[in-house]
């Protein structure tokens, strides 16, 4: 509807333009004919065109607006309508987010009164002996694991150097001391910069080319040596 409004203003403003080059003859009388020149004459004519042609473009032209903002308020109210159902209905059901979770806990925890009962652990023997010794014994060894730790997050080890330093006690504590001693010698370093770029080589040449325990603590007792020499 809006472009055809559009399209009527530009036919009714040619038309226009038309009508009044025809008709602007019959209003210069023939004594202005003589008195003016030619020239005179046809901007007189193109005048009363132009006034003739602008009266019908300017009549569709707001009528084309009218109708553009009458389309762009009944869009608005159709999205209106169309969203609002939606939100009532997310207002009515409450996402498990918004859930307090206090009150999560407290329907998921137990009530603490209630004294836990234990059952005694069944005599085993023979082979289920065996086994059970065997699976304390890894129960003891991951549990030790535990009580060491190098100077970085094992959770974040990445690489296969880092894994093997986790893995080790002796290479863990080894990390540790490594660390120390470095952080040792950066403080009373006169060129930082240059020993954080040799502690880095040496981390990415030396230590992570090896893939055993014994390369691996030879490269940390000569690394330890050498910052503890400067």
């Amino acid at each position: 509807m809006v472009t055809l409004y559009y399209i009527l203003a530009i036919v009714g403003a040619l038309i226009g333009f038309l009508v009044g080059w025809r008709i602007s003859s019959f209003f210069i009388s023939k004594r202005e004919k003589f008195a003016e020149s030619g020239s005179q004459i046809f901007f007189k004519r193109i005048g009363m065109a132009i006034g003739c042609g602008i009266i019908p473009f300017y009549i569709f032209v707001g009528h084309a607006e009218k109708a553009e903002k009458e389309a762009k308020s009944a869009e608005s109210a159709n999205i209106a309508s169309l969203t609002m159902p939606t939100i009532v209905e997310s207002a009515k059901k409450p996402d498990d987010a918004s859930i307090s979770p206090i009150a999560m806990t407290n329907q998921s925890a137990p009530n603490a009164t209630e004294t836990p009962q234990t059952t005694p652990a069944p005599k085993l023997s023979g082979e289920s002996e065996s086994t059970q010794s065997k699976v304390t014994a890894v129960e003891q060894q991951a549990s030790e694991q535990l009580t060491w730790s190098p100077s970085f997050d094992c959770a974040k080890a990445s690489t296969g150097s880092e894994r093997l330093i986790c893995s080790n006690k002796g290479l863990s504590a080894a990390d540790v001391n490594l660390n120390q001693a470095y952080k040792k010698a950066l403080s009373s370093s006169a060129n930082k910069d240059v020993l954080k770029k040799e502690q880095i080589a040496w981390r990415k040449n030396e230590r992570d080319a090896c893939s055993d325990v014994d390369c691996m603590t030879k490269s940390y007792e000569k690394r330890i040596a050498q910052l503890s020499r400067q």
